[in-house]
C-alpha cells in the first residue's frame, strides 16, 4: 500500500512515529509528533510549520554557510546569515575564523540574504519574492 499526503512533517517526528508504530508511548517533551495517521491513509494536520537548518559545516569540501528556514503549505522563508551582501558585517577580529566566512560566502556567491517562495504558484522556488512591495496572502 502506498501513502501520499501534502501535510507538513518535520525530521524530528521520525522517532515519535517509530514509538507510536511500535505502540509504545513517546515522552511528551520529545520534539515531534507521530505521524502515523499519515501512513495509515487519514489526511490530518501534524503541523502548521516546519523548520529548516543547514549550515555545511563538517561536510567534506563543504563551506560554512549557515541557513535557516520557516515554511508553511503555501510561503516559504530562508535567511542565508553568511550571503555576500552581509558578510561585512559577520566578519570578526579573528582572521581565521573570517578566511572561513569569506570562502562560505563566495561560494554561495548567488545565494541571497533572504529568500521568500510562494509555493503554490512557484513550487520550484524560481522567484524570489523577498524584495516585491506586497504579497497576496
Amino acid at each position: 500500500m502506498s501513502t501520499r499526503s501534502n501535510q507538513l512533517i518535520h525530521y524530528t517526528d521520525v522517532l515519535p512515529t517509530f514509538i507510536d508504530i511500535a505502540k509504545g508511548e513517546a515522552d511528551p517533551t520529545m520534539d515531534g509528533k507521530s505521524f502515523l495517521s499519515l501512513l495509515q491513509g487519514n489526511d490530518e494536520a501534524i503541523h502548521q510549520y516546519v523548520y529548516g537548518v543547514r549550515t555545511n559545516q563538517n561536510i567534506i569540501n563543504a563551506h560554512v554557510f549557515p541557513s535557516r528556514m520557516i515554511r508553511d503549505k503555501r510561503y516559504k522563508y530562508i535567511r542565508n546569515f553568511n550571503a555576500l551582501e552581509v558578510l561585512n558585517k559577520n566578519l570578526t577580529d579573528n582572521p581565521n575564523i573570517n578566511v572561513f566566512l569569506r570562502l562560505g560566502a563566495e561560494k554561495h556567491a548567488n545565494e541571497p540574504f533572504e529568500e521568500l517562495y510562494d509555493l503554490k504558484s512557484d513550487p520550484f522556488e524560481k522567484v524570489n519574492l523577498i524584495h516585491k512591495r506586497a504579497c497576496k496572502v
